[in-house]
């Protein structure tokens, strides 16, 4: 459930004629801050009140194609009164996703990453995107490398899920270099929600 309400007025808002929705304040700030459209892209709803999994506490949201933000209080444990953060939708994606058919494994171990005390690797051609975004915004990695199958093209992609998001590496068209993109978190979320604003 979620309910639009009238945040309070802020200065600087922008107005995105793609989805007719609107960026203000510290959502907007963090937005610019974090990979604007290129990680996060256009939002898709204005700020919405929705309840705080695990507490039920109210908690400022808003929706983008590819993510979530989230105001959270200073009683979160986070740094600040009030903290704009990312929202965790490639954990909760993933536990909704099914069984993932794994990908071939590198050919060379050697070109993988790994953190300490995660159980999955990072290997090409997700490490390029990791060492551009990093932690900060991509969390973890949580599920090894796997081939997801588009239903409507039957096109065959890599993809890998981290805390905040879902890479996918898609192949490019006649033989056009493929290209890495964000997952569309955000609007699959708000999807099974039952509506789109």
């Amino acid at each position: 459930m979620y309910i639009e309400y009238d945040p309070p007025l802020a200065t600087g808002g922008d107005l995105f004629a793609e989805t007719g929705h609107t960026l203000r304040g510290g959502f907007r700030d963090f937005w610019y801050a974090n990979g604007g459209v290129t990680r996060l892209g256009f939002p898709l709803t204005e700020e919405l009140i929705e309840a705080e999994p695990g507490t039920g506490r109210p908690l400022i949201v808003q929706y983008f194609e590819r993510g979530r933000m989230a105001i959270y209080s200073s009683d979160s444990g986070l740094p600040g009164p009030y903290t704009v953060q990312f929202d965790g939708l490639g954990t909760r994606a993933l536990a909704q996703a099914g069984p993932l058919a794994p990908a071939e494994p590198p050919a060379d171990a050697a070109t993988c990453r790994t953190i300490d005390g995660v159980g999955y690797a990072i290997c090409p051609p997700f490490v390029a995107a990791w060492e551009q975004y990093g932690a900060a915004v991509l969390g973890v990695p949580i599920a090894p490398a796997a081939v997801q199958t588009n239903p409507s093209t039957n096109e065959k992609y890599l993809i890998q899920y981290f805390e905040q998001a879902r890479l996918e590496y898609h192949p490019g068209p006649d033989g056009t270099p493929q290209v890495m993109q964000f997952g569309s978190l955000g609007r699959e979320l708000f999807m099974r929600h039952g509506s789109m604003p």
